[in-house]
């Protein structure tokens, strides 16, 4: 569990998996940093009311994500944010755009900023609580 002390902002757990999917047909410098069968896959399941099917290509999307490349992720990163800045983003991005640009400015060339089409963002204030599961992906961005 952690409390937060000061405006608090985490990335914690997964969007939901039609969510992911969207982002993955949105966003192009995001997509080519995974196999295509990999994405190919994901997307056809992503609706699928078998949550372990969901799961499953989600675990392996994510796996594939950790071990993007570096320099092809921060060249990825590089397109993606010249394109928000030039204000070029679709309806579905608009959502994770400003997260992406925030995450940028902390972290340059660090492809963890593709996490913000993955994973929950949150942001609470003084007093406010959240727990954490065992092995769940989580991210602490700004506060304590």
């Amino acid at each position: 569990m952690a409390l937060a002390l000061s405006d608090f902002g985490v990335l914690c757990g997964f969007l939901p998996t039609f969510q992911v999917s969207e982002y993955l047909s949105s966003v192009p410098e995001f997509a080519s940093l995974l196999p295509n069968d990999i994405v190919q896959h994901f997307k056809s399941v992503a609706r699928s009311s078998d949550e372990s099917e969901r799961k499953a290509a989600l675990r392996d999307l994510f796996s594939s994500y950790v071990k993007v490349d570096n320099e092809q992720a921060s060249a990825q990163l590089k397109r993606l944010v010249e394109r928000y800045r030039a204000g070029m983003e679709t309806d579905a991005e608009r959502q994770a755009k400003s997260l992406v640009l925030r995450l940028h400015e902390m972290y340059p060339e660090d492809n963890g900023v593709f996490c913000a089409f993955i994973m929950n963002h949150y942001e609470l204030k003084p007093g406010n609580a959240f727990s954490v599961a065992a092995g769940e992906p989580h991210a602490y961005i700004t506060g304590g």
